[in-house]
């Protein structure tokens, strides 16, 4: 089976850049577009930067639609949908993929339910099998297990889990088409945004968290949690565990961590306590950076630790709280 069109991501923009999430999900469409043969396109909605060029030259991206002309700032995932519904009418791709973010699982539920296509959802990766069909795979049962679908109607619309991914820039560099399209007429929108709250770090979920405080058995009690505590206010971090923490009872079980939990991917992973036992390492091995802390120097912990720290946490948890209390490094963003 021949396959013919263009490979589509939907990038999102913040404060002026693209979410990482979006270049994610841009390297997975990259991967797609050379085994079909296929250029790789993105569409950017009111994009905050005007040398396109510059911004994209590094991720092997063949064509970019540029949708502006009218204020779409503020605009809510309804009216993107309309948008980019009637530019896939008028270009016809092949694939569109979406980073499952809480904006690319919206907007492509949106776009799929306009268009009655169907949505495969949370895919991990796709393949062409021996008849010449795209095929996606997605896990299920709390990732358990894993389940390979097919669409039976173009375009094949997608969200990308991201966390196990990595941003992997192009070879070489491409000379950029850009397609810029003039909106002449106005939507009007069903919701209107009033005001954005920044989540609470140590609420939001986290395989969304930047910095993420893991704590195991090695802990000791609960009422040692107030510490841990301590430090992710300071920190901005979200906390989490192992399993045996959260059969204690000292971790709820959705913030569970590691092949029966969550797979995280913070900038920041801090194990305190944790001995570092396969099933937990599935979940925390794509974190860009771990500090381990841990008094046995034998914790598997440390063999993927980027920093390891070996002692007694309950005498190096409250120096560390004391020290960034000095410095009054509070609620950092690392980059």
């Amino acid at each position: 089976m021949v396959m013919e069109g263009e490979i589509w991501v939907y990038m999102e923009h913040d404060r002026g850049q693209i979410l990482e999430s979006s270049l994610k999900c841009m390297s997975e469409g990259r991967k797609l577009a050379v085994n079909l043969g296929l250029d790789l396109a993105c569409v950017i909605i009111n994009p905050p930067f005007e040398d396109i060029g510059s911004v994209l030259k590094d991720y092997g991206v063949d064509k970019a639609y540029i949708i502006q002309g009218i204020d779409l700032e503020g605009h809510t995932s309804y009216v993107n949908s309309l948008i980019l519904t009637d530019l896939l009418r008028m270009h016809a791709p092949l694939v569109v993929l979406f980073a499952a973010s809480s904006e690319g699982n919206e907007l492509a539920a949106r776009v799929a339910a306009k268009l009655k296509r169907g949505l495969i959802e949370n895919c991990i990766d796709f393949e062409i099998d021996n008849e010449g069909r795209l095929l996606a795979r997605k896990p299920f049962c709390g990732g358990k297990l894993h389940a390979t679908l097919t669409w039976t109607k173009r375009p094949y619309i997608a969200t990308v889990d991201t966390n196990s991914l990595t941003v992997e820039k192009a070879k070489e560099v491409k000379p950029l088409k850009v397609v810029t399209v003039e909106l002449r007429q106005t939507f009007e929108d069903k919701v209107r945004v009033v005001d954005y709250v920044r989540a609470d770090p140590k609420k939001i979920n986290v395989n969304e968290a930047e910095i993420v405080i893991t704590v195991g058995r090695g802990l000791g009690e609960a009422r040692f949690l107030k510490m841990i505590e301590e430090l992710a206010d300071i920190l901005g971090a979200t906390i989490g565990g192992t399993r045996p923490t959260v059969d204690e009872g000292w971790i709820p079980e959705e913030r569970k961590i590691g092949s029966s939990g969550k797979e995280i991917s913070p900038t920041l992973h801090i194990a305190c306590g944790v001995s570092g036992a396969s099933h937990f390492i599935v979940g925390v091995r794509n974190s860009k950076f771990t500090i381990a802390i841990n008094k046995d120097v034998s914790a598997p912990i440390f063999k993927i630790a980027d920093l390891g720290v070996v002692g007694n946490l309950h005498e190096i948890i409250p120096l560390l709280i004391k020290k960034l209390r000095e410095s009054k490094l509070k609620n950092i963003r690392l980059k």
